[in-house]
């Protein structure tokens, strides 16, 4: 079946819609799961190829020149993504099926164990519980992930983006719009996405994040790294021992005024370290010691330069017993928090300040409220070193994980957080 549309302009022309798969008639030799699933692709096929002939699937066609003899890169775009769908719906349909049969065998097999237990047959009963176990991991991690499908795969949006472009990629934009956040140095990029209801959620956390993010950006610089007292593999994953000490590398200065400031303040103590103040020698600094020396003064300097480039914006306090109040603007926020999201999803490269700036979001639990999410298969790809961060160099996963552990927890007591706000 294939999807007609007019030769008349702003329509796609012709391409094709599905496939109905007749070869499903009777189950074959892979068995009665495998027959359902194909005819439920076969359903699926056939409800987007009618899709395609009433033109619910027709999209406007590209702006500019178009070779004649050149097939539109619509045809290839919607094509992949219907074999895409399909897979996906019967991955979603074996899904369903396999759980028809593991949830009544769990649930048999916990009972079975709880009997056996009773009776004190406690062998039995570990094996049952040992099978009931295994079969809850299951359903829970690979038919979970298999539900899923491919997470990265281009949305409806971002097809509907790409393909209402002109030739070349180049589209106009409206006047106004924010295509990406302004060039944020780390820690006044965590600032931001810390700040929300006028408050930041923990006063103490975010001042020691904020510390944390000064010497990340420093590392970004090579002027210094971050690294654990001793770093181990077990099972292929990257294990940290704390605690961790700042090595500083180079203390010329960046031309940013406050990492220059703060690069004085390093070669100071770690001279002092060496010896003497004039020593040329340079000892490691503790950094539990020096998070704990830098305070709050992060988190203040960088909020006021937040505040002094308008992207933060501060509202005194009316009252005798109000407190002030900062709100970030929100177009600003929601850019950086896109492209955060973005890189984590997998759907731009990641590189060294995403990935700082996503660990101590991380730590700081600001996950759920940005709306970012990863996969068990990120997490241990990423403490493997492997996937998205296997392009980074060592130093840099080094200095994000160990940065982002030493974030302390969110305190309980709402009143911890700045101006007794939060969320």
């Amino acid at each position: 079946m294939t999807a007609l549309a007019t030769d008349q302009p702003g329509e796609a022309p012709p391409r094709p819609a599905g496939v109905i798969v007749l070869s499903a008639w009777q189950p074959g030799d892979d068995g009665l799961i495998a027959w359902i699933a194909l005819w439920a692709a076969a359903a699926y096929l056939g409800w987007k190829g009618l899709r395609a002939f009433a033109g619910r699937s027709v999209r406007p066609a590209r702006a500019g020149p178009v070779e004649p003899d050149a097939a539109p890169p619509s045809v290839l775009v919607e094509v992949g993504e219907t074999v895409k769908g399909a897979g996906l719906f019967m991955a979603r349909v074996v899904v369903v099926l396999v759980l028809l049969l593991l949830i009544p065998t769990t649930l048999g097999a916990f009972v079975k164990g709880v009997m056996s237990l009773f009776d004190g047959d406690l062998l039995t009963a570990g094996f049952a519980f040992l099978a009931a176990g295994w079969l809850g991991w299951y359903a829970w991690g690979p038919l979970r992930e298999l539900w899923k499908g491919d997470e990265s795969s281009t949305t409806g949006e971002d097809r509907a983006a790409v393909d209402s472009g002109p030739v070349g990629g180049a589209r106009p934009v409206p006047e106004g719009t924010v295509l990406a956040p302004p060039r944020l140095s780390l820690p006044e990029a965590f600032l931001l996405l810390s700040y929300r209801y006028g408050d930041v959620h923990d006063r103490h956390q975010s001042a020691v994040a904020c510390a944390a993010a000064e010497l990340g950006e420093l590392a970004l610089r090579r002027r210094l790294r971050v690294v654990p007292r001793k770093k181990i593999r077990v099972f292929g994953f990257e294990c940290y021992l704390s605690p961790s000490k700042i090595h500083l590398l180079d203390a010329t200065p960046t031309g940013l005024a406050w990492a220059d400031e703060l690069l004085a303040e390093l070669e100071t103590a770690a001279r002092q370290r060496g010896g003497t103040a004039t020593d040329s020698r340079r000892e490691p600094i503790s950094l539990r010691q020096w998070l704990k020396r830098r305070g709050d003064r992060a988190l203040l300097l960088h909020r006021d330069a937040l505040t002094g480039g308008g992207v933060l914006f501060h509202s005194p306090g009316s009252g005798p017993d109000q407190e002030e109040r900062h709100h970030p603007d929100p177009g600003v926020r929601d850019a950086l928090a896109s492209r955060l999201r973005a890189a984590t999803e997998e759907r731009v490269p990641m590189d060294g300040h995403l990935l700082l700036l996503s660990d101590l979001v991380e730590e700081a639990g600001l996950n759920g409220e940005l709306g970012l999410t990863m996969t068990m298969r990120q997490r241990l790809d990423r403490a493997r070193g492997i996937g998205a961060v296997a392009a980074l160099p060592e130093e840099v996963r080094d200095t994000s994980a160990v940065l982002s552990m030493s974030v302390p927890s969110r305190s309980h007591d709402s009143a911890s957080s700045e101006g007794g706000g939060g969320e």
